[in-house]
């Protein structure tokens, strides 16, 4: 085959270059530290369309073609084959087996003299590409891929984010990092319709900022002896900064937090309501944390 004619093939070959995007840079991404995976859904379709037309070749298509469709399959199956993802691990073999049938094909036809499929080849081909299809297809039939609505206001996407898109920018800078893995914990919760479990994640995400914010206020003074959010409200009562923040933490205690730790169940509108008002006051104390740094490190 002349070189102006591999040049031809090549120039078409319809490259899966990744994504601008580094997050949907692959058929399958981890989220939540790798425990799930999100499916590339669009990936997942251009890989098909790359290897469908190998399964539905017919005698008489040009050699020019058919090394085409080859070339965009081998890039599919590569694709396939840097996949750790169980369901598609478990079809390693066949991958790897119909890459080895591909360039076997693509050499055969680069050296061939031949400008059409004959028939014989063109059934090699579909007979492998078919039941390579139908494989595929039962390894897919097993990929436990669901349909997780959103929240409004929040997408699901963003409430399962490992990155923490979910905690506002502002508050990543001043609070604590065991409150934010509290917060992106309940983000989870809340995409998989556990409210009353995404309270208790912001409970505890509370508490992880309260502590240091009584410290701050009180000068390092020794803790209540029990860590209710009431025995802390009752010792800040009169102290500086603490005019906004002590009504509100009076407020989630005995509307959220006291028939949490009760076993009531709430529902995702009220828990919700529940992450603006713990965000709200969170973010308040944080900023009382910042301000009074400079001061302790003065003494």
């Amino acid at each position: 085959m002349t070189n102006k004619r591999m040049s031809s093939i090549i120039s078409q070959v319809f490259l899966l270059s990744p994504p601008s995007s580094p997050q949907f840079s692959s058929l399958f991404f981890p989220v939540d530290g790798g425990s799930m995976h999100k499916v590339n859904l669009s990936r997942l379709y251009d890989i098909a369309k790359l290897i469908h037309p190998l399964a539905v070749i017919e005698a008489g298509a040009s050699i020019e073609d058919t090394l085409r469709l080859l070339s965009n399959a081998e890039l599919a199956l590569q694709e396939l084959d840097d996949t750790y993802v169980l369901p598609i691990l478990l079809c390693k073999a066949e991958v790897a087996e119909l890459k080895k049938t591909v360039e076997g094909l693509s050499k055969a036809f680069e050296d061939s003299s031949e400008s059409v499929l004959s028939e014989r080849w063109a059934n090699r081909i579909t007979d492998s590409f078919k039941g390579f299809e139908k494989i595929l297809k039962h390894r897919l039939d097993e990929l436990n891929a669901y349909f997780v609505p959103d929240r409004n206001p929040y997408a699901a996407s963003i409430l399962v984010d490992p990155g923490g898109r979910f905690i506002p920018d502002t508050l990543k800078k001043i609070i604590p990092i065991k409150a934010q893995k509290e917060i992106l914990q309940a983000g989870k919760c809340l995409a998989f319709n556990l409210p009353s479990a995404a309270g208790f994640h912001l409970m505890r995400a509370l508490e992880n900022v309260l502590h240091p914010f009584y410290m701050a206020v009180t000068d390092g003074k020794p803790k209540p002896r029990n860590w209710a959010i009431g025995d802390y409200t009752h010792a800040l009562k009169g102290k500086d900064y603490t005019g906004k923040v002590v009504p509100i933490l009076d407020y989630i205690a005995s509307k959220y937090r006291n028939p949490l730790i009760h076993r009531n169940d709430f529902s995702m509108s009220e828990i919700l309501t529940l992450l603006g008002i713990t965000q709200s006051v969170i973010a308040d104390m944080a900023r009382v944390i910042e301000k009074k740094k400079p001061q302790r490190n003065k003494r």
